[in-house]
């Protein structure tokens, strides 16, 4: 799924972090969500990608698809789906279950997932996350920014640097004014010696 591959590529910690999920609102499309969701049928990490809406107070998945991730020096190379659901259809597909292999339904889920993978990046799912990515690290600049206490330890930990680094420039200025003082009195007595 060429939208999955592109997102753990700038969100890899789905990749490797159970529980790891990343939502994306995209309005005027139901919110998105992928999650790491453990280990798959085959014992590879598996992700969820989900929209979710609401009907009577519940969340209803249209539709939820669970991938294995086949991976490679930390990159996403395949995803091999093995589930399907769509809670306003009724309809709930696991093409693997009790290690038998459903490969019609997989090959279902398959062409699915072809069809809806450019259409998530269509719709701007991707750009989404990004905007939302930069949102979020803003706010974390700016709360940062607003604690006084982290401003302060912050302040004394750069003012501690000051006052080692003026130590050290002084240190350096009077060993060297000992040096030139060492020199300057090895001259004058090389000059007194010259002259006895």
């Amino acid at each position: 799924m060429r939208f999955l591959k592109q997102l753990t590529k700038l969100q890899p910690e789905l990749l490797v972090r159970v529980e790891t999920t990343v939502k994306i609102h995209n309005s005027p499309y139901m919110t998105l969500t992928v999650e790491n969701i453990g280990l798959g049928p085959r014992g590879l990490p598996a992700l969820s990608i989900c929209h979710y809406g609401e009907q009577n107070g519940d969340l209803m998945r249209d539709p939820e698809m669970c991938f294995e991730v086949e991976i490679e020096n930390g990159i996403a190379m395949e995803f091999q789906p093995y589930f399907y659901r769509n809670d306003y259809a009724g309809v709930e597909q696991n093409a693997v279950e009790d290690k038998i292999v459903n490969t019609r339904m997989i090959r279902s889920q398959r062409q699915f997932s072809e069809l809806w993978s450019p259409n998530l990046i269509e719709q701007g799912f991707l750009t989404a996350y990004l905007a939302q990515a930069n949102d979020r690290a803003q706010e974390e600049y700016f709360k940062e920014m607003s604690d006084p206490e982290r401003l302060r330890e912050e302040m004394e930990q750069a003012q501690a640097e000051d006052r080692l680094e003026r130590r050290h420039e002084e240190r350096v200025l009077e060993l060297g004014i000992e040096l030139m003082e060492q020199e300057g009195i090895a001259k004058q007595q090389r000059i007194i010696d010259g002259r006895k």
